[in-house]
């Protein structure tokens, strides 16, 4: 699998044209202070932990998103992960940052606790237990209720589209994490949850990325076989286009 390489911000200015000067200013601000609060921070992947918060200002970036959305991407994880508080980012960045890094904070905690299944006893709800025809329908149920937890726990939908984010660039970078029972785990809560929301807010082409990328690692073998076939596929189609090109300049 290729290796995500994350963006510099130099690159991410540069997409950001329909940005004023004092607007760039202040998402040069937002990186340096995110630089300087994670620097000596790593992934599970090992790399700088700022390629994290640079890979989802990028993301936002490509949506068009706003200057407050893309500085809160960029300062997403300051106040759980440097113990900066929302106080000095209101004071830097205003009220509006500040609301949305403090919700995708509480967010991610509420959803840290809520993101396993189980059937009120502690127990998982994996189709044991309880029968293995009743389990499918709670978990169904679990992640329906997740999904409304996700969407009614938010002040805004930005907070969500921070999130989505989020969510992406760790399912594009899940290689980094040597578990195969957590990666499985990650991309089971993506498929479920993370989707879904993104389809409802109407995010398409997240809502498919993600799918992709938890289908890769909930079912590897057959991704692969479709991967193969797709590009087989295209292959022949690639051959025909050449094939009619030729028949065409011998007839001119």
């Amino acid at each position: 699998m290729a290796k995500y390489v994350a963006p510099t911000i130099d690159q991410i200015l540069s997409k950001l044209k329909y940005m004023s000067p004092e607007e760039l200013i202040r998402v040069r601000q937002a990186y340096e202070l995110a630089e300087r609060l994670h620097r000596g921070q790593k992934r599970s992947s090992g790399e700088d932990y700022i390629t994290h918060p640079l890979a989802v200002a990028d993301i936002l970036t490509d949506l068009k998103a706003g200057v407050d959305t893309i500085i809160a991407g960029l300062l997403h994880d300051v106040v759980e992960d440097c113990d900066y508080t929302p106080e000095e980012i209101e004071e830097q960045f205003g009220t509006r940052v500040m609301k949305l890094v403090m919700g995708v904070t509480k967010l991610s905690k509420q959803t840290a606790r809520e993101l396993e299944p189980t059937d009120g006893h502690g127990k998982p709800l994996n189709g044991n237990g309880h029968g293995a025809r009743r389990a499918p329908t709670r978990k169904e149920e679990w992640a329906e209720n997740m999904r409304q937890l996700f969407m009614s726990s938010v002040e805004h939908p930005l907070i969500l589209v921070i999130k989505l984010a989020d969510r992406l660039h760790n399912m594009r970078t899940l290689y980094g994490h040597s578990s195969e029972a957590k990666r499985r785990r990650i991309a089971q809560e993506t498929l479920e949850i993370f989707a879904p929301v993104a389809n409802r807010l109407g995010m398409w082409q997240i809502k498919w990325e993600l799918e992709d990328l938890s289908f890769r690692y909930l079912e590897p073998d057959t991704y692969q076989q479709i991967k193969h076939e797709l590009a087989q596929r295209r292959e022949t189609r690639e051959r025909f286009v050449k094939e009619v090109e030729r028949e065409i300049r011998r007839e001119l």
